[in-house]
C-alpha cells in the first residue's frame, strides 16, 4: 500500500494539498455528511480521510479494479460497517443503478482524467441523479480545459487564486 500511496504522490506532487481541499471544502458545505460516494475510490485514500474527519459518515467505494479495491478493504477494514466497495465500472451504464440515491456528496481524485467527454457527461448527469437536493460533487483530478483562459483560472486557483499551490 505505501510503495502506492509513494507513487500516486509522486505522479501528483500536490496531491496531500488536493486531498486536504476535497475534507476542508466538504467540512465546509456539509457539517455532517452521512453519505459519501468515492467515484474511482483506487485503494481507499480518500475515502480514508472522509471516515476519519466524518465520524458519523458512512462512504461507498466504486472502483473497476478488483485489485485495488481488495487494498482498500485491507486499508479501511478498521471502519467496518460505515464502508462499502463496489466494483462498478463507470463507463457503463448500469452502474449507477447499483448506488444509493440522496448522497449527501460524491468525491473523486486521480480517475475522472480517464473518461473521454462523452463519458465525463454521462458520469456527471448520473452524479445529478445520485446526490441529494443541495449535495455536493467534488473532483480534486486535473481535468484539463480547451479553453485557455478557464485554464490559466483554475491554475491559479480561481479569481482569488487561492487553491492552487503554486498560484503566481
Amino acid at each position: 500500500m505505501s510503495r502506492w500511496d509513494a507513487m500516486q504522490q509522486a505522479c501528483n506532487p500536490d496531491r496531500e494539498e488536493r486531498l486536504c481541499t476535497l475534507i476542508q471544502l466538504l467540512s465546509a458545505k456539509t457539517s455532517a455528511p452521512q453519505v459519501v460516494v468515492d467515484a474511482g475510490c483506487g485503494t481507499g485514500t480518500v475515502m480514508a480521510q472522509v471516515l476519519a474527519a466524518f465520524p458519523s459518515a458512512h462512504v461507498i467505494g466504486i472502483d473497476f479494479d478488483f485489485t485495488l479495491l481488495e487494498l482498500a478493504r485491507s486499508r479501511l477494514d478498521q471502519y467496518g460497517s460505515r464502508v462499502r466497495l463496489l466494483e462498478l465500472d463507470l463507463r457503463s451504464p448500469d452502474w449507477v443503478t447499483r448506488c444509493p440515491r440522496d448522497v449527501d456528496a460524491i468525491l473523486s481524485a486521480t480517475a475522472l482524467h480517464w473518461l473521454d467527454a462523452a463519458q465525463l457527461a454521462t458520469v456527471y448527469a448520473a452524479f445529478h441523479q445520485l446526490l441529494r437536493k443541495g449535495g455536493l460533487f467534488l473532483n480534486a483530478d486535473h481535468v484539463g480545459c480547451e479553453d485557455r483562459d478557464i485554464q490559466r483560472l483554475w491554475e491559479r486557483g480561481g479569481p482569488q487564486g487561492t487553491l492552487a499551490a503554486d498560484a503566481k
